[in-house]
């Protein structure tokens, strides 16, 4: 379960990209480091015990391609309040990272991989980024729905689908996805202060959100007892001749200090 978006400000001509990750268990994530893949360098953020084996949560590489994944829920294969993503998603995100340089390369990847593979488990939902643009992918076996950024100042998701509402289950059939609406309008309420004039102070203050208080709610989600909270952050910085990515684990980041790294 996980927020991601991506935001352009117009002014600065920077862009940047964000996830909070959700979890319910008491995974220890490895701390991010630079692998070098077959055209690129890439930030790993493994989603393993081994942090040498293939599969990452997120991720940028390089030449400012970005990766965020979000699991979706569909009624074809829906199962109550169990959402599942199956690893071959995190290693289809982690080779897109190793051999794309944009964001429409890097959505072309994921398809091909997706159809050929039968990826997907119950849905994903994935945002792949550059400097330019902005996609969001939603997929349901043998179904997808695209949105491309282009001129809008932010593209935001939670864990539902938008595009394909059709197959999406409603929010009252679960408390998961009453959550999920909730995390998404506080996004869009969010970035809707500033519009186009977005910065890197705005979205790390959005990432640390606690506008449903601190439950697991809220953007920032400090969960009970079997409910979701938030188990690391990632945000991404494009400028025209930088790639910078800011990353907190095994904690909430309203509550950490954020550790840079420069690509």
């Amino acid at each position: 379960m996980c927020t991601i978006g991506a935001v352009k400000n117009f002014t600065n001509r920077e862009s940047y990209f964000f996830k909070n990750l959700d979890q319910t268990d008491q995974f220890t994530y490895h701390q991010p480091f630079i692998e070098k893949g077959s055209r690129f360098r890439y930030l790993k953020l493994s989603s393993s015990h081994n942090p040498r084996e293939k599969g990452v949560w997120a991720g940028v590489n390089e030449a400012g391609m970005v990766i965020l994944g979000a699991d979706g829920n569909c009624l074809p294969n829906y199962c109550g309040t169990s959402y599942t993503s199956l690893n071959d998603s995190l290693v289809a995100y982690e080779e897109a990272l190793a051999e794309c340089e944009t964001a429409q390369e890097a959505m072309e990847f994921l398809m091909r991989c997706y159809q050929s593979k039968h990826i997907g488990g119950n849905g994903d939902i994935i945002m792949t980024g550059d400097r330019n643009e902005a996609i969001a992918m939603e997929y349901s076996p043998d179904r997808w729905g695209i949105q491309y950024r282009a001129s809008l100042p932010y593209l935001v998701r939670s864990n539902f689908f938008i595009l394909l509402n059709s197959i999406r289950p409603m929010p009252e059939e679960n408390t998961l996805h009453t959550s999920s609406a909730m995390r998404y309008n506080d996004a869009l309420k969010h970035l809707s202060i500033k519009g186009t004039q977005n910065t890197l102070d705005d979205i790390m203050d959005l990432v640390k959100s606690h506008y449903q208080g601190e439950t697991a709610m809220s953007i920032c989600r400090h969960g009970g007892s079997q409910e979701y909270y938030t188990k690391g952050s990632l945000i991404v910085q494009l400028t025209a001749h930088s790639v910078d990515a800011f990353v907190v684990l095994n904690n909430y980041p309203c509550k950490a200090e954020f550790r840079r790294l420069t690509l």
